[in-house]
């Protein structure tokens, strides 16, 4: 038996099998096993005094020993190894060749090989590893998980890395090509590995013009993408529960890629495409609910893909909820940017309230008169909310200011006159000074507002005669018109019959005081 025995650490292999870099640990465990002549890597854990579970090669409690039965340094076996990464957030992270990527990422339990790489060198590398590389770019072929002799899946404890444990050689595998989507989205999972996918597969890349910002992304963030995009096409996700896919299927991993190209090049037009897709064509734009089209995309982009990593991809969502989405956006604000929010052709209740500034009740009378377009939609419990359109309440919005630019507020023409209160309401009851009640303009009720036209009238009436200042007292020759009203003029008519003769020109005042406002001095 080609080995030593240490009384501390166990047996010790004969000889070294020097590691290949980027090679799987799983494959160099079963290429170490041929050259040693075991039939499987089995009798390697066996020697090592584990069970025959693939899972005890990345237990850091385990290293020490299975480094020393190889004869490796512990830190080279750790280095090789699809280690968990401690720390927060990372218990569910898996070290590939320092490398951070989910642990669901990584298909440990049905092996996958390129029969032609098999044939130019006898690796199992560790790309084939990754639930989502389903094609070598360098030979633009599938990958293999069935052997096409025995019809099983291929297991890691076989006799060597190109042979299937009923003795087939996987070098004899007759490949096909692979289409170019497939081994351009693989070479892009290749390059992030930190693999050479081939001068023809890079050709492929460009050929798809992918996102720029996709090269920059880690490894573990371009394999979360990508399996992200699959959910924008569910008639592309096989039928689980009629053929129960999972998703270490090499299917799922074809069909992921195949749907990841076509969304993710020609970027951004492949996605806004499919977006506009998946808008129902004949439905109402005010019955579209955004959580029943966008709900686990737009949950899954906002929650599970950060804007730091993935703003390439939040910005073209966004781009395209302004330009191209005319449902509601109920319940969506908070993720929104402010631009976005701003270029929905719909606003809700409050926000529409706010933008007109009045009061809510005033909003749901004119959609019911159907003076601004809304509508009223059903809640739980039978509540309804209203929205209004966002072009129609403007144009609302736009038709009352221009008819309010007609008036001044009552607090306005009391400065512009120095009327007080009462005086104005004998002006506005001798029908010198029109007015109208705010409701009627959809401002807060209680609110008189005077017409401009008739206070301008009034001030310029007092004003053309350029009449000297004078100094005043009130015992004197000459009376102020403020006095003139608390004393004469004010409780009656008299106040409107005087300010009609100024205006006639029968009364001509004769002097100005500065000591009262308005028309008052």
């Amino acid at each position: 038996m080609t080995m030593t025995t240490d009384p501390c650490m166990g047996p010790r292999l004969l000889f070294r099998v020097e590691p290949i870099p980027l090679e799987s640990p799983r494959g160099y465990f079963c290429r170490v096993a041929s050259a040693h002549g075991y039939d499987s890597p089995h009798w390697l854990l066996h020697l090592a005094g584990f069970s025959g579970s693939e899972g005890a090669l990345d237990r850091e409690e385990r290293v020490d020993r299975i480094a020393h039965l190889l004869r490796l340094e512990p830190e080279e076996w750790l280095g090789m190894c699809y280690r968990n990464i401690k720390g927060a957030g990372g218990s569910n992270q898996r070290s590939f060749f320092g490398k951070p990527v989910a642990a669901t990422q990584l298909n440990l339990s049905r092996p996958r090989a390129c029969p032609g790489c098999l044939r130019e060198r006898s690796v199992w590398w560790a790309i084939w590893d990754l639930c989502l590389a389903g094609v070598c770019p360098i030979h633009c072929c599938l990958l293999v998980d069935e052997c096409p002799s025995c019809k099983k899946p291929l297991a890691w404890q076989r006799p060597a890395v190109h042979q299937c444990c009923c003795g087939f050689d996987l070098r004899a595998v007759a490949t096909g090509t692979a289409d170019t989507d497939l081994v351009a989205i693989n070479a892009v999972i290749y390059r992030a590995a930190g693999f050479s996918p081939g001068t023809a597969a890079e050709r492929d890349v460009d050929h798809y013009e992918f996102a720029p910002e996709l090269a920059g992304l880690s490894l573990g963030s371009l394999l979360l993408l990508i399996r992200f995009v699959r959910s924008i096409r569910h008639e592309d996700v096989p039928n689980r529960r009629r053929r129960s896919y999972t998703r270490i299927d090499l299917n799922v991993a074809t069909q992921t890629a195949r749907t990841a190209a076509a969304l993710l090049g020609n970027w951004p037009c492949q996605l806004r495409a499919a977006l506009r897709h998946m808008i129902p064509e004949d439905e109402n734009a005010s019955h579209l609910e955004f959580n029943n089209v966008f709900g686990n995309f737009y949950f899954q982009l906002f929650r599970a893909l950060p804007r730091n990593e993935f703003g390439f991809l939040h910005d073209v969502f966004e781009e395209f909820v302004r330009e191209d989405w005319k449902g509601l956006l109920r319940g969506q604000h908070r993720f929104f940017s402010a631009s976005t929010r701003e270029k929905s052709p719909w606003l809700s209740l409050p926000e529409a309230t706010r933008k007109a500034r009045t009061n809510p009740r005033r909003i749901e009378e004119l959609v019911r008169q159907r003076q601004i377009e809304g509508v009223f939609v059903q809640l739980r419990r039978g509540r309804t909310q209203c929205w209004v359109k966002r072009d129609s309440l403007k144009q609302w919005v736009a038709a009352r200011d221009t008819e309010f630019a007609r008036y001044i507020p009552r607090r306005e023409t009391a400065r512009i006159l120095g009327l007080p209160d009462f005086a104005l309401s004998r002006v506005a009851q001798a029908g010198l000074l029109r007015y109208v009640q705010g409701p009627k303009h959809g401002l807060p009720r209680g609110f008189q507002f005077f017409l401009r036209e008739d206070v301008m009238n009034i001030k310029h009436a007092f004003e053309k005669h350029g009449v000297p200042e004078h100094e005043y007292s009130r015992g004197g020759e000459l009376m102020a018109l403020r006095h003139a009203i608390l004393n004469y003029l004010g409780r009656d008519t008299g106040l409107a019959a005087a300010i009609r003769a100024v205006i006639d020109n029968a009364l001509v005042p004769v002097a100005y005081t500065p000591q009262f406002p308005g028309i008052t001095g």
